[in-house]
């Protein structure tokens, strides 16, 4: 299906979405930082990121931003997700395609994800 990187510092979060992600036929790489996100995202071009908001080198817009910037990915969709209570204002006004409230269950994760890449 689509092949997705998700950026969190929740090393147990990350991995389990990523597993529920996988189940549902997608390719994820992951990385816990925007920098790691960043090399990543030259490498494997994904066709979706998932960015959490609050990570420990750069927040979700800077994320979002410099992952735009990168030739080719101009374009890619952007799912945010955050504990933030204000979490979907920051992700609208960054350009995010969708947000997700966490905590979050593992069909709500595939059900946006699903979403935000129909719309694309």
């Amino acid at each position: 299906m689509a092949r997705i990187l998700m950026v969190n510092d929740e090393v147990d979060l990350l991995r389990l979405c990523q597993e529920t992600l996988q189940d549902s036929g997608h390719d994820v790489e992951i990385s816990t930082s925007g920098r790691e996100a960043i090399a990543r995202a030259q490498a494997v071009k994904p066709d979706m990121v998932i960015v959490d908001w609050i990570i420990p080198d750069m927040d979700g817009h800077s994320l979002l931003a410099n992952l735009k910037a990168i030739p080719g990915l101009e374009d890619v969709p952007a799912l945010a997700i955050s504990a933030l209570q204000d979490g979907a204002a920051f992700a609208a006004r960054a350009g995010a395609d969708d947000f997700l409230q966490k905590p979050f269950d593992a069909d709500e994760l595939v059900d946006a994800v699903a979403q935000v890449l129909s719309r694309t």
